[in-house]
């Protein structure tokens, strides 16, 4: 421990006593620039600032250059009985490297020790701060067991339901890891098990196959083959054995990865076999051969040096658990958000320490076990699992859940994109069996009028799809184009025009009478809500006669060819927002930034009309080389109150940044010069590209109905793949 030495000049002036035990926080200090603070060396609490913000670097700082900013020291009131210190800066486009912009703080804790590891006089002046304490180079093995039976013990039915009678089949039994035996048996399905999150490395190492199944299931097997497994795998052998359980689950292991009949046995059950580990451990390293659980086998690198100021001794709080899983390969990655969101019970494995969370709790190595962190609190656990959430069976709140999901997995990388609905059918499982859903593809069918109007929050590129005649394997995706997995990308139901705005409650209404699906369990109807029939009619089109095609949609509705509009980028000019002389000049730069991304729709006389969301210029310039035909299909359409000004005053704290007015609400969708509101204006299209006699999904967006009205339309069987 660094004992007391001099203060510099600045920290003489702050009594760390007022800060830790006061009943109100002396205020912020000013401490000077990063690069200042870090060049004193003989000032113990300077050290100790510069230690505490270094847990949070960030990739552009560099030794004696970054960071520059002024850093400041005060007091967050964790509880009103337990101050912590903290030392923080801001970065802004002004402060970062070249090339970076944005806003964002880097905020570290500084904490007294436990009274173990400090002086009794210590222990006195700081009794009703939080503490924090040292964590070794490796895992302490009966934290963890402490945890683990406190969670068994005293968490209930939320963390320990009763298990529902599992689906058993001749065939298929559960794959595991005998750690006891080193090597593969199989089980019960209600057997106990540890299970293993973690990104396969370009070496996958040892895996399972036809070839090899028998004889790992021979005891010593994987003693033998020990040096191919990939050290997460050992280091989770390791573990389980250390703990006192016997067996493991680990997917590459587990699942023979060359047998077709065994991936979709166990990909189909993926709901089960993390929700019925005892704790699934995961590790939030960047990926390689060499991914592992620190402190297992390998020492951590050791973040905490105890500093001695006036007879206080402090230390850094570690990073939580919240900042080290954002920066993690793992939370980036497909396959390992439904083995997180499904378990119960996980041990999260860092560089520095190990976090412990359940459906009831949130621990870490660093604080006391004692100190049970409510994940709601700030700075704490990890993001809200919408499995979790009470919908009390209300199918706007249960959409809201899927939704949730939905944001949180489009967007993580996938190796292999067949995988696209695969890594995601563990929790449209966990979906099914809460809310009573069926689903078509990855979509809901109760609500497949609003499913359907899933769009990019940004841009979206479509997964590569099978060509004509081409066999599929894993580098292509067979997802239909009108579910949101056969796309990468951001992909959310857009509050304002599907929910409400401005306390304006939209509400959605079918233009098409039945839609069927066509899957591998045959042709049949699509069982909707009752809130979205309205009865529309169908005309005499068969749809048996396409029932031969699996992965199909088919409806009858409007359509209108697309050559009865224009399609261009947006025409800000052409805003009836005026601002003295010039055209939209009122509108925000957030609005014109936002509709960047979007294509216009415009009607024969060059008005706009309708809009095309997360569909821009180059993607339509690229449909055009095509040469293929394109409609817009109508799905549905949406009422709500008008949106005014005076509406919106309520609002001025909660409304996005593109709408600060009702002016960008509207002319977001159409010019107001020449199309007016009215209750029921608004009309969910489908934009498709035709090939033959089938049709592929490209974009979705809405039109002004008047719009619709004056143009040429066809009732058509529309067949989506």
């Amino acid at each position: 421990m660094e004992q007391n030495s001099m203060l510099c000049e600045t920290c003489q002036h702050i009594n760390l006593d007022n800060y830790l035990n006061q009943a109100t926080s002396p205020g912020t200090v000013e401490l000077g620039y990063f690069q200042d603070i870090a060049k004193k060396d003989d000032c113990p609490l300077c050290r100790l600032v510069i230690q505490t913000l270094n847990c949070h670097s960030r990739k552009h700082w560099k030794t004696g250059i970054y960071p520059v900013e002024v850093c400041y020291l005060g007091r967050y009131d964790e509880t009103s009985t337990s101050p912590v210190l903290e030392v923080w800066f801001n970065s802004t486009s002004e402060t970062l490297p070249d090339g970076m912009r944005g806003h964002s703080t880097t905020l570290g804790q500084i904490l007294p020790l436990l009274p173990r590891f400090s002086s009794s006089h210590d222990a006195n002046r700081s009794g009703s701060t939080s503490r924090v304490q040292l964590v070794g180079e490796k895992v302490d093995v009966s934290r963890i067991q402490r945890w683990m039976s406190s969670c068994a013990s005293h968490h209930g039915l939320k963390c320990n339901p009763t298990k529902p009678q599992t689906r058993e089949k001749a065939d298929v039994g559960l794959l595991l890891v005998d750690v006891k035996r080193m090597r593969l048996t199989t089980c019960d399905w209600n057997s106990t098990y540890i299970a293993l999150s973690y990104v396969w490395g370009s070496s996958k190492g040892l895996t399972t196959t036809k070839a090899n199944i028998d004889h790992l299931q021979r005891e010593g097997a994987l003693q033998e083959l020990r040096g191919e497994l990939p050290q997460a795998i050992r280091d989770a052998i390791d573990l389980v054995d250390a703990v006192g359980e016997a067996y493991l689950w680990v997917d590459a292991l587990c699942i023979i990865q060359d047998d077709d009949a065994s991936k979709a046995a166990y990909v189909s059950r993926m709901n089960e076999i993390y929700s019925n580990a005892r704790v699934t451990l995961v590790t939030l390293n960047n990926p390689s051969y060499k991914s592992m659980l620190p402190g297992v086998a390998h020492p951590r690198a050791l973040a905490q040096s105890p500093v001695e100021i006036n007879g206080l001794h402090l230390v850094p709080r570690l990073p939580q658990l919240f900042e080290v899983e954002q920066s993690a390969t793992w939370s980036r990655r497909a396959w390992t958000f439904q083995e997180g969101i499904l378990s119960r019970r996980c041990l999260f494995f860092s560089q520095n320490q190990v976090f412990w969370q359940c459906r009831s709790s949130y621990q870490s190595e660093d604080c006391p076990d004692d100190y049970d962190h409510d994940a709601s609190k700030r700075l704490q656990g990890r993001k809200a699992n919408a499995l979790e959430r009470d919908t009390r069976n209300d199918p706007r709140m249960q959409f809201s859940a899927y939704e949730s999901l939905v944001k949180q997995y489009s967007p993580r990388s996938l190796t292999y994109p067949a995988d696209s609905l695969f890594a995601f059918t563990g929790i449209l499982g966990a979906l099914a069996e809460s809310f009573g859903w069926k689903l078509a593809s990855a979509l809901p069918e109760s609500a497949l009028d609003l499913a359907l109007l899933w769009r990019p929050m940004f841009s979206v590129t479509m997964w590569p799809r099978p060509l004509s005649g081409q066999t599929t394997g894993p580098t292509v995706c067979t997802s239909p184009t009108w579910c949101w997995t056969a796309w990468h990308g951001d992909i959310f139901w857009d509050p304002w025009r599907l929910d409400s705005f401005a306390a304006q409650e939209v509400s959605i209404k079918t233009e098409v009478a039945c839609f069927w699906i066509q899957d591998r369990g045959g042709l049949r109807q699509i069982q909707r809500g009752q809130a979205l029939d309205s009865g529309t009619q169908t005309v005499s089109h068969m749809v048996t006669e396409h029932a031969q095609v699996n992965s199909k949609l088919l409806f009858e509705a409007k359509a209108i060819d697309i050559m009865e509009y224009n399609l261009g980028p947006p025409n800000m000019d052409q805003c009836a927002w005026w601002n003295g002389d010039v055209a939209g000049g009122g509108l925000s730069s957030y609005f014109r930034n936002n509709m960047s991304s979007s294509l216009w729709v415009y009607d024969a006389s060059g008005h706009h009309c309708g809009t095309l969301p997360g569909f821009g210029v180059d993607a339509w310039s690229a449909e055009g080389k095509n040469r293929l035909r394109h409609d817009l299909v109508l799905v549905s359409h949406c009422s709500q109150d008008e949106v005014t000004q005076s509406a919106m005053q309520d609002f001025q704290n909660n409304l996005p940044l593109e709408y600060p007015s009702d002016k960008e609400y509207y002319e977001e969708i159409f010019d107001a010069r020449y199309y007016k509101y009215k209750s029921d204006w608004a009309l969910n299209v489908i934009l498709v590209r035709w090939k033959g006699t089938l049709a592929e999904r490209v974009a979705v967006g809405q039109i002004h109905a008047d719009a619709w009205d004056g143009t040429v339309q066809e009732v058509k069987l529309i067949t989506l793949v």
